[in-house]
């Protein structure tokens, strides 16, 4: 992919399986279409058809195949604060305010959330 976009692709860890998310425009637009203010997201705040959604737009640029369905039989409630940190860091990423990086439940970084490697997706 584009070598501009590669600090803003995040890795999510979905059912044991770590997918590539980024908020570009085509990502932005979708939520858009689907009547998502964006000055006015919260994934947190939007329940769990919002928190759904948002990952479906961030994760159609690297994983074009999963339908909406798809991501929610991927997501248990217990995942939702854990994806919404990686949301907010990637939508951060997106409006170019990089933020401090979340930690985990012990203290330590969050595990699931960052770049990937550059060996990944995002360089080809």
């Amino acid at each position: 992919m584009f070598e501009q976009i590669k600090d803003r692709v995040f890795e999510l860890e979905l059912a044991g399986e770590t997918f590539q998310l980024i908020f570009d425009m085509n990502a932005l637009a979708a939520l858009e279409e689907k009547g998502v203010e964006l000055a006015n997201i919260d994934a947190r705040a939007g329940g769990f058809s919002l928190a759904r959604l948002v990952v479906w737009a961030g994760l159609r640029t690297y994983h074009r195949e999963l339908t909406l369905e798809d991501v929610g039989a991927r997501m248990l409630p217990t995942d939702l604060e854990r994806v919404n940190r990686v949301i907010e860091r990637a939508l951060a990423a997106a409006f170019g305010q990089e933020g401090e990086a979340p930690k985990g439940e012990d203290g330590g970084p969050e595990q699931v959330t960052g770049p990937p490697s550059t060996t990944g997706a995002a360089d080809s």
